[in-house]
């Protein structure tokens, strides 16, 4: 009987590893964010939705791209296209939300696996988590409008660039120019991030530079079709209109920041998350900083350092471009960098002594 457990044992050791370990919980808070996304699906169609609707139940394809080449949207057509064809299947109030709602939920993995390649294993479960339950990536993964898929594209352009640059096969690269392609055609602003990444790409691995800009050169004549629509949307009335109702002074900077991090769009940090939650949120950060040394000493990764451009790119990117143009840093257009910044709190959590960052960690998830 001692032979049979003692050959059993290393079977049964090996079923829980940290990779099995690691799968179920990723498997766990995406189908936590899928139930906390599928909530929002039945809502009324408002707002900047009502474009969507106007442009994606159009009777043709081409009526509908030309709706987007309009005045009366600014953004690429990527989104409507994918929601034309979604309204096809049944009730568009709901059936528009659908690419926004598969988009939020794939990102959680996608995350995770971005984390993986980055941050760490741990690091990125935590990421993954936060992503899930963030409010704002919970709100847009259930609206009518281009940042869900826009945040999954950028993952998964981050991914096979990643991938491209190690292996150097050519189904890497055509990977990461189909995402960064995809990501471009959802919304202007994922161009933020793309140059973070080619930066860093360009700076770190200079063995690949050739490879490197031959990717961006395929990407940039893949939307050359779509330029004049794009030099059109710049000095479109409504362009111009979001400075009227969120202009680029530090009270509304401050306030985009801490929507984009921790509160959801529309409504104060007073009610969501909320007074205690951000008492919560708060008091995580601080154990967190316990663990400064060993994010200090992480940093020194090059994989870390992209997670910390691509978290700074969007918010620096659309400050520096509303300084001399209409402002676009409104919280919504930041969502871009949300999955690096879940990363990077991830890091910064579980960075910290065992004890210390498993509570800190429990403490920002709860909030």
């Amino acid at each position: 009987m001692r032979a049979v457990n003692a050959s059993l044992a290393p079977r049964a050791e090996s079923s829980l590893s940290p990779v099995t370990v690691s799968a179920a919980l990723v498997a766990g808070l995406t189908l936590a964010g899928l139930g906390l996304r599928a909530a929002g699906l039945d809502e009324t169609v408002v707002g900047d939705e009502l474009f969507t609707f106007e442009v994606s139940t159009r009777a043709g394809l081409d009526d509908a791209v030309s709706g987007v080449a309009s005045d009366m949207e600014i953004s690429p057509p990527l989104y409507f296209v994918v929601a034309w064809a979604a309204a096809k299947v049944g009730d568009p109030n709901v059936w528009l939300r659908v690419p926004s709602f598969v988009a939020g939920v794939v990102t959680i993995p996608a995350v995770y696996a971005l984390g993986v390649r980055t941050v760490g294993r741990t690091a990125a479960l935590a990421g993954a988590a936060l992503l899930a339950l963030s409010p704002f990536a919970v709100f847009y993964s259930a609206e009518a409008r281009p940042y869900a898929l826009t945040v999954l594209f950028v993952v998964l352009s981050t991914l096979a660039l990643l991938m491209a640059l190690d292996s150097g096969r050519r189904l890497h690269w055509g990977m990461f120019v189909l995402a960064a392609l995809a990501a471009l055609l959802s919304h202007y602003t994922a161009v933020f991030v793309l140059a973070a990444q080619a930066g860093w790409a360009a700076w770190t691995r200079r063995d690949r530079l050739r490879e490197l800009a031959i990717a961006h050169a395929v990407v940039a004549v893949g939307l050359l079709p779509w330029l004049p629509a794009f030099l059109d949307d710049r000095s479109a009335g409504f362009q111009t209109a979001i400075e009227a109702f969120w202009p680029f002074t530090p009270r509304f900077f401050f306030r985009s920041l801490g929507e984009f991090v921790v509160g959801s769009p529309y409504v104060g940090l007073r009610s969501i998350p909320g007074l205690a939650a951000l008492a919560l949120i708060g008091a995580g950060v601080l154990l967190a900083v316990t663990g400064a040394r060993a994010v200090a000493a992480a940093l020194r990764r090059r994989e870390v350092v992209l997670i910390v451009l691509l978290a700074l790119a969007t918010p620096l990117g659309a400050a520096l471009y509303s300084i001399p143009f209409s402002s676009v840093f409104v919280p919504r257009t930041l969502l871009s960098s949300l999955p690096a910044v879940c990363l990077g709190l991830g890091l910064i959590l579980t960075a910290a002594p065992r004890p210390l960052a498993a509570l800190a960690t429990a403490l920002v998830v709860a909030g």
